[in-house]
């Protein structure tokens, strides 16, 4: 396993910039093939994705910052060395959340459908992440006797769950079998960023719980992950009772 890809010329390519390149094509350009876009032309619709990567980025950045490392708080420029890893996927959902609403308020674009899209497509996104987390030897599992352990030499020489691979196999993969699977009997729009979130929060508790390293930023009792995912399950519910109230009913999200 290595961070690095390839080489174009001397110039080494990474699997994280890899990654997050195939996650904004796919997310930008995939509901356009399959035409599942909310009231919007194209061209407005990869305007939203553009500037919806650069707030994904900042709230993924300050996730892992406040969540995982604090003490770059005081270290201002610290935070802005993105090259050098610490990506929160809870940051990067509230700050994607908060722009969807922000951005549907200003063109007056119904927020929950734009959110709804953006859920139906991000699961393959969420994979190839994970899969450089892999290579790269971050988010590690815990301690394992099972055949398919793998070793971290930059941790130690244990054999150790790849929580990377059961991650994106199940928050990527899974959640977009399932989404799509279910897309067609939702009510109210809205309804399938409420079941992306409690489907994602329930199986990353899962993974956290049994699989992956845990770190203790906050308490003792749950690890910092547990913590953020009950969290995440909690704002899901939340959002999901949020639509019944507030959202348009419809027959689908298209």
């Amino acid at each position: 396993m290595h961070q690095v890809a390839f080489h174009i010329f001397s110039y080494p390519v990474y699997w994280y910039g890899l990654a997050w390149c195939f996650s904004y094509l796919w997310v930008r350009f995939s509901p356009v093939k399959f035409k599942l876009l909310p009231k919007m032309d194209k061209d407005s619709w990869y305007e939203f994705i553009d500037y919806g990567l650069i707030a994904v980025v900042i709230g993924g950045r300050l996730g892992w910052v406040v969540f995982f490392s604090p003490s770059k708080l005081a270290q201002p420029l610290e935070i802005l060395k993105v090259w050098q890893g610490g990506m929160s996927f809870h940051g990067a959902l509230l700050s994607a959340l908060l722009f969807i609403y922000c951005y549907g308020r200003y063109y007056k674009i119904n927020a929950y459908a734009l959110s709804d899209i953006v859920s139906l497509w991000i699961g393959p996104a969420i994979a190839a992440v994970r899969i450089a987390n892999f290579y790269n030897g971050e988010v590690y599992g815990r301690v394992t006797s099972s055949t398919w352990g793998v070793i971290f030499p930059h941790i130690d020489m244990l054999y150790r769950h790849p929580s990377q691979l059961y991650e994106a196999f199940a928050e990527g993969f899974l959640l977009l079998l399932f989404l799509h699977h279910i897309k067609r009997n939702v009510s109210y729009s809205g309804q399938i960023t409420a079941y992306a979130i409690i489907f994602y929060s329930t199986v990353r508790m899962l993974i956290e719980t049994y699989f992956r390293a845990p770190s203790y930023e906050w308490t003792s009792v749950l690890s910092t992950g547990q913590t953020l995912c009950l969290m995440m399950l909690c704002l899901g519910l939340c959002i999901w009772l949020a639509v019944k109230k507030y959202s348009p009913l419809l027959k689908t999200t298209e």
